[in-house]
């Protein structure tokens, strides 16, 4: 995939525009916009770590990518480790759980949810650092802790 090669947010917006279009069959036009949101808007746990590494200081969006740009231009580091806790597999079991179980209406988040990071998965391995994000929290305490046993420093 072409789109795959700079991954950015137009990507999600564009792509999960299309896989939106297609879900219309399935969720309707009012699902097929949650999908298509909910894609997008997973990514507001990158706005949540800016927030708190920048302890409130410049919260801007713009100041946001250019955060998240330099991160992400570290991320070949030995002691690089990322969590994104919308993108967990325990966030994922939750939204699944309301979605199936609880609140249907609910299903098309899940799937829109779950296209982005799947998205993300395959940039990730395109890049070789399929590695580096943590699918877990539980993953990520463990190879945290990991980490400092070996010298390194996940935190810097």
């Amino acid at each position: 995939m072409i789109f795959l090669a700079n991954h950015v947010m137009r990507d999600h917006v564009i792509m999960g525009g299309a896989a939106a279009l297609a879900a219309i069959p399935w969720f309707g036009w009012r699902g097929s916009l949650l999908f298509w949101l909910a894609n997008i808007l997973i990514d507001m746990d990158h706005y949540l770590h800016f927030a708190y590494a920048r302890r409130g200081k410049s919260l801007g969006v713009k100041e946001m990518f250019l955060f998240h740009q330099a991160l992400f231009d570290q991320v070949r580091r030995p002691d690089f480790l990322a969590l994104e806790v919308f993108h967990t597999v325990e966030f994922m079991a939750l939204l699944g759980w309301l979605s199936f179980g609880v609140w249907p209406s609910l299903q098309p988040v899940f799937w829109g949810m779950a296209f982005h990071i799947g998205v993300d998965f395959v940039h990730l391995a395109k890049l070789g650092v399929f590695t580096k994000r943590c699918n877990s929290c539980v993953e990520y305490v463990l190879r945290r802790n990991a980490m400092i046993r070996r010298g390194l420093s996940p935190d810097w």
